[in-house]
């Protein structure tokens, strides 16, 4: 995926979502939901999404939590937070197995946030808008 051009502002640009999804259908849906508003860039694992990282700017995360991978989603975040450019990037988990502590735990572990699946669209894109709303705001402060 190549990237658009830069000559854009920080608040007029198309912001780019990462989703890291090993399920297609779920991954399908989220292209689906998203994809009219959003730039979207596809990953099925986490080490896809670590190249994708290296390829070009992420404004924010979804990541499953239980990818089929060597590496799931609470591990992916955790390198992700290591990258000292993604350190307040915004970073949702999704998740089909949750609990009312759960939220907490993924807060603990360096997302920034927390849906269960299923989720109604409206709902993540609510989500997703607060947190590029409050990442812009705080990047164009430091």
């Amino acid at each position: 995926m190549q990237s658009q051009k830069t000559d854009e502002t920080p608040q007029s640009r198309t912001r780019r979502l990462l989703i890291v999804e090993d399920d297609l259908e779920t991954r399908t849906f989220l292209v689906m939901a998203l994809g009219e508003i959003y730039e979207i860039v596809e990953a099925e694992s986490a080490a896809e999404a670590l190249i994708e990282v290296g390829r070009q700017r992420i404004d924010l995360f979804l990541v499953d939590i239980a990818l089929r991978d060597e590496i799931d989603g609470v591990a992916l975040v955790q390198i992700l937070r290591q990258n000292g450019a993604l350190q307040k990037t915004p970073m949702v988990a999704m998740t089909a197995h949750h609990m009312r502590e759960d939220r907490q735990f993924y807060l603990d572990h360096g997302f920034t946030d927390f849906i269960a699946k299923p989720f109604y669209p409206q709902d993540l894109l609510n989500l997703i808008a607060g947190h590029l709303t409050n990442h812009l705001t705080s990047s164009d402060t430091l």
